[in-house]
């Protein structure tokens, strides 16, 4: 069996990358191809198509690229998807409408992998899109209980193609390894953050989805006693703009905090350290599906605040101590937990287990195959 995930993220695909290496770890022959920079990652060394080794090398001039993937991405991944049996789509955006058809001419199974947003914020005009292209998938799969329910309640016709199942974290062993008592002051050294001070992780990305004004708003309302201990931490990796960093600076300025913005990649060790050495994170983005980030500060044992409205169901499924809040609310649920953070961190630290054994490598990729191999075994009947 030879599996092909096709996505258009950035270069550091980490949850991507560590699905390989546990596909390959359990004789899956599993590459990942990135249709907008057309890089492949895998162990397998694919002999790639003329077009693409003719091409490749000059996607990565900017005055070029764009022409490239405009006149030739189509014919590029027709061409690589010969290799393989299974195509796996993750994140249903519109690059693969043209494609998503010509693969079911090929006879290729199709799996669509919903992350969240490629569901839950897309515009009305293109849900008829949607719905005709996922009459041709073989399989979509969501993250939880709750994403099946609310793609159901809008494609109700789809419902036998759904399956849920989420991505494992390599991160976890990591967190596991180097969460180790009394290490944690180096950490915060490490990464330029006080150790004398309580750590409050606002959202985990750049986007203003993540609507972290409205966090540093609450923040303002919290009595001024509580909000002196507080340093702010801003993962603003991705998905942020120039104008959008500077709107953040200007209103945490307003604030008097310290803080820090983290706006370079960050490696896994780096992504660990920072999990460790948060406190509190508050998750109020306005859509999500299943966090990886989120999943990181549990498996790190930090207090967490989340929007009522999130599908965050899995939390209450599992057991994890956790606070809902809506936005009037926030103030009153940060002032709750930094009063009382000793109390909320020995409950926090139970989550650790229990996010492990649900979320690791170790315990999702057994399901992950199990799809591949229903696809696999479909085609080999037909």
């Amino acid at each position: 069996m030879k599996v092909l995930l096709l996505h258009q993220f950035g270069d550091d695909t980490q949850l991507l990358s560590s699905l390989v290496s546990n596909l390959r770890k359990n004789s899956i022959e599993a590459d990942s191809f990135n249709i907008v920079s057309w890089k492949i990652l895998g162990n397998s060394k694919p002999k790639l198509p003329t077009i693409l080794r003719i091409l490749k090398p000059l996607i990565s001039i900017p005055k070029v690229q764009g022409f490239l993937l405009t006149i030739f991405q189509k014919r590029v991944i027709i061409a690589l998807v010969n290799n393989y049996q299974i195509i796996d789509i993750h994140f249903f955006s519109e690059y693969y409408d043209e494609i998503i058809p010509s693969l079911k001419m090929l006879n290729k199974k199709i799996k669509i992998t919903i992350w969240g947003s490629d569901f839950y914020r897309v515009e009305i005009k293109r849900i008829k899109i949607q719905r005709s292209l996922y009459n041709l998938a073989d399989v979509i799969q969501v993250a939880t209980e709750r994403v099946k329910k609310d793609f159901t309640e809008e494609f109700p016709e789809y419902e036998s193609k759904i399956r849920v199942l989420h991505f494992g974290n390599s991160i976890f062993d990591i967190i596991k390894k180097l969460d180790n008592p009394g290490i944690e002051d180096d950490y915060r050294k490490e990464l330029g953050i006080p150790a004398d001070k309580m750590t409050l992780t606002c959202g985990y990305n750049g986007s203003k989805g993540q609507q972290h004004l409205k966090i540093l708003e609450a923040i303002m309302k919290l009595d001024p006693s509580l909000r002196k201990n507080i340093f702010l931490l801003l993962p603003m990796t991705y998905g942020t703009t120039a104008e959008y960093l500077r709107e953040i600076i200007g209103q945490i300025n307003k604030t008097g905090l310290p803080y820090r913005i983290f706006t370079t990649l960050m490696n896994a060790n780096e992504v660990a350290k920072l999990r460790i050495s948060t406190d509190i994170v508050v998750n109020i983005q306005t859509t999500d599906a299943f966090s990886a980030s989120l999943q990181e500060h549990i498996m790190a044992g930090n207090i967490l605040i989340v929007g009522e409205w999130l599908p965050y169901d899995y939390l209450k499924e599992n057991d994890i101590y956790h606070f809902k809040t809506n936005l009037d609310d926030l103030p009153e649920k940060l002032s709750m937990c930094l009063a009382t953070i000793d109390l909320h961190k020995q409950m926090a630290e139970k989550n650790k287990e229990k996010i492990y054994n649900f979320s690791s490598w170790n315990n999702t990729i057994k399901d992950w195959i199990s799809i591949y191999n229903e696809l696999a075994d479909e085609q080999f009947y037909q």
